[in-house]
């Protein structure tokens, strides 16, 4: 046989014996988390957002602009995803808003996947259609360097939450 026809049999399917293990990390608020935290990065905001109070990320939409992103305290008042600012404005007098950026999400939540690499190799940051608001971390053949998957998912769920964000492991 020649070393074609073996690479071909040996890679046709068969099962190597490594089964992935896969953290999805949930951020909750991640557009949110993220606005803030660059909030706080800047010098001198000109309009600061009081993180305390009610606040939305809005993105426009057909018949005007709509809620994408909220904190606990618009979530408290009941301002639900997807629903007009009009209207959240009307329920929520001091309501604070700003315009939703999804690339500076995306392009953030890639510097947080970066910084994950500690822990595996493997890092996805999910897409829109897992909501670009999460990591798939694959840990198998890494979780022993942690002392076990239990010590790994326990050091990064600290490590994030001292990051002011509230993971969902």
């Amino acid at each position: 046989r020649s070393n074609a026809a073996a690479m071909a049999a040996s890679v046709s399917g068969f099962w190597n014996g490594t089964m992935p293990r896969i953290v999805s990390v949930w951020l909750r608020s991640w557009p949110i988390a993220r606005f803030l935290r660059a909030q706080t990065a800047s010098t001198a905001p000109s309009d600061p957002v009081d993180p305390a109070r009610p606040f939305v990320l809005v993105a426009p939409r057909k018949g005007g602009a709509c809620i994408v992103a909220r904190n606990r305290a618009a979530e408290t008042e009941g301002l639900a995803l997807g629903g007009a600012l009009a209207s959240a404005r009307a329920k929520v007098l001091d309501l604070q808003s700003r315009p939703a950026d999804p690339e500076a999400d995306a392009a953030a939540l890639g510097h947080l996947a970066l910084w994950c690499l500690r822990y595996t190799p493997l890092v996805t940051p999910w897409g829109e259609r897992e909501g670009a608001d999460g990591l798939f971390l694959d840990i198998a053949g890494c979780a022993h360097l942690f002392g076990g998957e239990d010590a790994l998912l326990a050091d990064l769920d600290r490590r994030l939450r001292g990051f002011d964000l509230a993971p969902r492991l």
